[in-house]
């Protein structure tokens, strides 16, 4: 984790686990999961379950959000600079992880896909610790699906948005 870890375990440790539907939920789900993912047996198992992390860590909903969400939200986290590499990834973790959950065919699981949904999962932890207390579960999913887009394009929309609020109020 890029957290150090004594303030990482030590920010663990003052989880609420008696809340629903807060980012101290999602973190604990997601570090269960983490932990599981961590001492399994096997690169299938222990991909399934860094997905499963990312799942809870990315607050997913499941009547709304689409199953590739988790791994684009905490790419947030990372400085890409090549994104179309980086998109080329997530599709390729997003197949396997179908592959895995939906159909009987054997397929490989590199160290490399561990490594990068361990890493995503590394940084979305270290976030949400960071957005306890300061932001609602809504405002860190509005981070996680917005917070990569480049300046020019925000500005722009809020150029927009600013344009029909004007032509609202008339």
């Amino acid at each position: 984790m890029t957290m150090d870890i004594r303030d990482t375990m030590a920010e663990l440790t003052e989880l609420d686990f008696e809340s629903e539907d807060t980012i101290d939920e999602a973190l604990i789900g997601g570090f269960r999961s983490f932990q599981s993912a961590a001492v399994a047996r096997s690169y299938e198992s222990a991909f399934v379950r860094y997905w499963q992390c990312l799942e809870a860590l990315t607050l997913v909903d499941p009547e709304k959000d689409r199953a590739s969400v988790p791994p684009q939200r905490a790419g947030t986290f990372l400085n890409i600079t090549d994104s179309q590499f980086f998109d080329d990834r997530l599709e390729s973790l997003w197949n396997k992880r179908n592959q895995l959950v939906h159909e009987s065919e054997p397929i490989t699981i590199l160290e490399s896909d561990l490594n990068l949904l361990k890493r995503l999962a590394d940084l979305t932890i270290d976030e949400l610790l960071t957005f306890r207390g300061e932001h609602s579960v809504s405002e860190a999913r509005l981070i996680m699906d917005r917070g990569g887009e480049d300046n020019e394009t925000i500005q722009d929309e809020i150029q927009e948005l600013e344009f029909i609020l004007d032509w609202q109020s008339r």
